[in-house]
């Protein structure tokens, strides 16, 4: 809408988000369930962004997903317009303001805790949580995985409620994660660490920190950047 291309955002209760949203911003009332409602809101649309999950949804969760993706994907295509899928800590502020930089990354570490909430029990931590930053991951890797190690445990659910994986990739990066749902803090962060940088991500505070890689050590002394949530 910045750049003056004009949005229409999918709700099932657009009465809800009337005074959420930019004045310019159109609300269309509709259910990804519903194919019907999908035709009506991609009517003249030239690219749609899938940012749904059915988790919470009444019922299975694994077909609701798919009935879910294949409606997008085939009122989409009846629309003739261009799909992207995506998690939407990709448009985090603090990580759009990463993506302008020439990464060239060793280790990645990833925290992605919160405290324990029902919705989306349904579904391991990997799949509720932790699948935000292994999305992140592959996006900056450029470079496909050569191994997989992970482990797990349920904790108050009959599904894993914490979760570690550590990915490498054939270019020899090594990203280390974990995911909790559990936790008494709830903490969204990452770190990047190349040769000589080091960069910090706090996607709750849209922070980024930024220092250097001395003799093994990490110095996060160079100056922090805020973008404001206006940025999104």
């Amino acid at each position: 809408e910045e750049r003056g291309i004009p949005l229409r955002c999918l709700l099932r209760r657009p009465h809800e988000w009337q005074n959420r949203m930019a004045p310019s911003t159109e609300l269309a009332q509709g259910d990804v369930l519903d194919r019907a409602s999908l035709d009506r809101a991609m009517r003249g649309v030239g690219a749609a962004y899938y940012l749904v999950h059915s988790m919470g949804s009444s019922g299975d969760f694994t077909e609701a997903d798919r009935r879910a993706a294949r409606n997008f994907a085939e009122a989409a295509e009846a629309a003739g317009c261009v799909v992207q899928i995506g998690h939407v800590e990709r448009f985090n502020p603090a990580m759009l303001a990463v993506r302008h930089l020439a990464l060239a990354p060793m280790f990645v570490e990833a925290h992605r805790l919160a405290t324990f909430n029902p919705r989306g029990t349904d579904v391991p931590v990997v799949i509720d949580l932790m699948i935000h930053d292994i999305d992140i991951v592959l996006s900056i890797a450029d470079s496909p995985v050569s191994a997989i190690h992970s482990t797990g445990t349920a904790v108050v659910t009959a599904d894993i409620d914490i979760a570690h994986a550590r990915i490498e990739f054939a270019n020899g990066l090594v990203a280390e994660l974990a995911a909790s749902r559990v936790s008494q803090e709830p903490t969204r962060q990452m770190k990047v660490v190349e040769a000589e940088r080091v960069i910090a991500i706090d996607y709750t505070n849209h922070e980024l920190r930024f220092g250097t890689l001395e003799n093994g050590h990490e110095h996060l002394d160079q100056a922090e950047v805020t973008f404001e949530s206006e940025t999104q």
